[in-house]
Parts: structure tokens; C-alpha cells; sequence
């Protein structure tokens, strides 16, 4: 299948609908995002210094939003998205211009919610880094590797409402530093749970 680029349109619906499984994969992609919120869910729950506490609280009701954001989102980027893209790809040629506007259209949903969805995820992540960095049972550097995280993803939530999928390296370059530092946080904390178990 040939390469294509988010940011162009007219190349992207023929591989949205020629991609039998959009759908799942989407289903898949709100899952793996459910367990990034388990993670800061573990992260509130470790705190025990109350200031460190309440911004990790803070943090985690900001990544439920994103969530509940990114949901919306997977859910027009996994469904509309392809629906738009059968239509466009199935049209009569007298159709196709008006079909292209309909997809247009849903595309900046697309690119609207995925905006969002970085933004609030990217706070989360800040809230959640400061909270390591302040908290004295937590490794500083972190912390505050989740807040250069978090930075990276508010920055990309402002790039993407302002240029539309334009930024595609650079937020998957993020992805990675991201899963990096959850594998390193889910070692952090289980190292601290196993020790905790260990003291009783």
C-alpha cells in the first residue's frame, strides 16, 4: 500500500477505505489509551505527600477528560472517518466534489478532537510530573521527564488545532519518548509496591 500523509486528503480516503479493520484498530488504540489512565491512576494512588497528592489528583481528573475526549475522538477518526471515505471512494463523478466537502468537514471534527485530546492529555501528564518531582518518594528525574512529555503534547494539541495533521513525526517521536516513560514509571511503581509488601 503506498505511503500517504495525513495532511492530504484526496490520498488518505482510498486507504481509509480500503482498510478492512479501521474500526478495531481504533477500538484497540481507546484501549491502550484506558490503560495509559490505569498508569496515572497508580500514580495518584502512590502519593502520600499532600501537596504532591493533590496535583497528581488534579492530574488524573484531567486525564479522565482526556479520555473521555479521545474517545469522541476514536470514535470519529474509526467510524465517520471510514463512512465518509466509503462515500467518497463509491461516489459517481457529479458526486465526488460534494462527497469531498462532506469528508472535509468530518476531518476537522477529527482534527479538532484530536487537538483537544492532546492538550488535556498533556496537562495531565504536566500535573502528574510535577507531583513526581515534588514528591520526595519518587525519582525527581521522572517527574520531570513527564513534564517535558506533557509540554510536547500541549505543544502538538496547539500545532494540530492550528495546522491540521501536519506534525505526524512529531507526535509520534512523542509516542515513544511516552511509552518509554511508562515502562519506567510501572518499574517505578512496582519496585515500590514489592518493597512495600516486603516491609509488612
Amino acid at each position: 500500500m503506498a505511503a500517504h500523509h495525513p495532511g492530504n486528503l484526496s490520498a488518505t480516503l482510498p486507504v481509509y477505505a480500503a482498510n478492512r479493520i479501521w474500526e478495531l484498530v481504533h477500538i484497540a488504540q481507546f484501549l491502550g489509551y484506558l490503560l495509559l489512565l490505569l498508569g496515572l491512576l497508580a500514580v495518584y494512588r502512590s502519593m502520600h505527600d499532600g501537596r504532591s497528592g493533590t496535583i497528581a489528583r488534579i492530574g488524573f481528573v484531567t486525564a479522565v477528560v482526556a479520555t473521555a475526549i479521545f474517545g469522541v475522538n476514536q470514535a470519529v477518526d474509526g467510524v465517520a472517518v471510514e463512512f465518509v471515505a466509503d462515500q467518497w471512494v463509491s461516489a459517481p463523478t457529479p458526486q465526488k466534489a460534494e462527497t469531498f466537502r462532506i469528508a472535509n468537514a468530518v476531518r476537522h471534527v477529527e482534527i479538532g478532537t484530536t487537538s483537544f485530546s492532546q492538550l488535556t492529555f498533556g496537562l495531565a501528564l504536566l500535573l502528574n510530573g510535577l507531583a513526581l518531582a515534588l514528591a520526595r518518594s519518587h525519582p525527581r528525574l521522572l517527574g520531570w521527564a513527564g513534564m517535558v512529555l506533557g509540554g510536547v503534547y500541549v505543544a502538538a494539541g496547539v500545532l494540530v488545532a492550528h495546522n491540521g495533521f501536519t506534525v505526524v513525526g512529531f507526535t509520534a517521536m512523542a509516542g515513544i519518548g511516552l511509552a518509554f516513560w511508562f515502562l519506567f514509571l510501572g518499574f517505578i511503581l512496582w519496585r515500590k509496591a514489592d518493597s512495600s509488601i516486603g516491609d509488612h
